[in-house]
């Protein structure tokens, strides 16, 4: 995504296990950190498009969303 950001500037927001979205009977492990920096992510790789969502609000969605940002992530931004 062509993104740099300072060790510095990282807080841990969770480690945590879940299904991975698209590979059936695979599990991720992930590390999550957020960051206050702003930030110009650019789809790039095998990222194909970039959406801002509101992890409040994950219900009126027209995309599905990975297990564990539905799971883990959005609820650990939100509290």
């Amino acid at each position: 995504m062509g993104v740099t950001v300072a060790k510095e500037d990282l807080a841990l927001l969770g480690s945590w296990t879940a299904t991975t979205a698209n590979e059936f009977d695979t599990i991720v492990d992930a590390t999550v950190y957020r960051s206050d920096v702003v930030i110009a992510p650019v789809a790039s790789a095998e990222i194909v498009e970039l959406r801002w969502t509101d992890p409040t609000v994950t219900t009126e969605l027209d995309f599905p969303l990975a297990p564990l940002l539905l799971e883990f992530v959005f609820p650990a931004l939100a509290a």
